[in-house]
């Protein structure tokens, strides 16, 4: 998961200390107390957003996130949900198991979750503890004993000799 964007005010200061003083990006990384990936993507965006030291006075935070950023933001849910009742019937069927399930629903839907993410949202909906009840088949041992008696040995008879 993706780490919350950090106060404009230091996104402020990164570009300032890149593009005004030219500091590296250990430089700024230290001064700013900030990962120096981060410090990395903040001054590759604002290369490719073409910006430059002092910033125009017009160009407020929202501004400035826009140009970093782009002003399109994810949508959640924008995944196509999976038909949970169509799962939970289907899975009393013999033979039928999530993984057939979910290519099915990869083949009607292409951009849809991945198998993981399929198979988290099953619990939740069958009233299961994913942790409590894993969707796994289990199988209990059945302790078979076979008992085996010793008959009394055979026994042998002499051949009768001589009679033909």
């Amino acid at each position: 998961m993706s780490r919350p964007r950090i106060i404009m005010r230091q996104i402020r200061e990164v570009l300032r200390l890149s593009l005004s003083e030219r500091r590296s990006i250990r430089e700024i990384s230290q001064a700013c107390s900030l990962p120096k990936s981060t410090v990395s993507d903040y001054v590759k965006r604002a290369k490719q957003a073409g910006l430059c030291w002092p910033l125009p006075d017009d160009l407020d935070d929202d501004g400035l996130e826009s140009l970093l950023f782009g002003t399109s933001t994810p949508t959640v849910g924008a995944k196509p949900m999976p038909d949970l009742g169509y799962l939970h019937r289907e899975l009393k069927r013999p033979h039928m198991t999530l993984m057939l399930l979910w290519v099915e629903y990869r083949e009607a839907h292409p951009d849809g979750y991945g198998y993981t993410q399929f198979c988290a949202y099953y619990p939740g909906f069958a009233g299961m503890a994913s942790s409590a009840q894993p969707l796994r088949n289990t199988y209990t041992s059945i302790c078979t004993s076979f008992v085996f008696t010793l008959q009394p040995p055979l026994s042998v008879l002499p051949y009768p000799q001589g009679q033909n």
